[in-house]
């Protein structure tokens, strides 16, 4: 199940690395056609279909989401899957950032149980 979840996450990020390649490839395109009529983007006028088309593109960039859950709207065993989860995570060399996209938490959640993880480790290492 952990594993579908980084599949569907490092799938999400490719297709907007995808939709976000071809966003700057319109705008590059609006920038060029804007060049080609005035020299420069400095130089168009605001009002010219050149500069509008440029600030469409600009005002749709995209912009990827995930859910973010926080661990009062999970049941208390969903709570539980996701702490065991982060830690496989931790351990599988994710950031706190990733980890929070992966499982959608809030990223707040999962810094705290990463916290607690780790002191857990490090004081059952020490013990040890």
């Amino acid at each position: 199940m952990l594993e579908t979840k980084i599949n569907r996450y490092y799938k999400r990020i490719e297709q907007h690395r995808m939709i976000h390649h071809a966003f700057f490839t319109r705008l590059l395109e609006a920038i060029r056609d804007c060049e080609d009529a005035y020299g420069s983007v400095m130089d168009a006028p605001n009002d010219s279909k050149e500069m509008w088309m440029i600030r469409r593109c600009v005002n749709i960039e995209p912009v990827i989401e995930f859910k973010e859950l926080t661990f009062p709207e999970m049941s208390v065993t969903k709570v539980y899957r996701v702490r065991k989860d982060v830690g496989r995570l931790v351990e599988m060399g994710f950031n706190a950032r990733q980890i929070s996209h992966i499982l959608e938490v809030q990223l707040k959640y999962v810094r705290t149980t990463i916290r607690r993880y780790r002191d857990t480790r490090y004081s059952s290492s020490r013990k040890g």
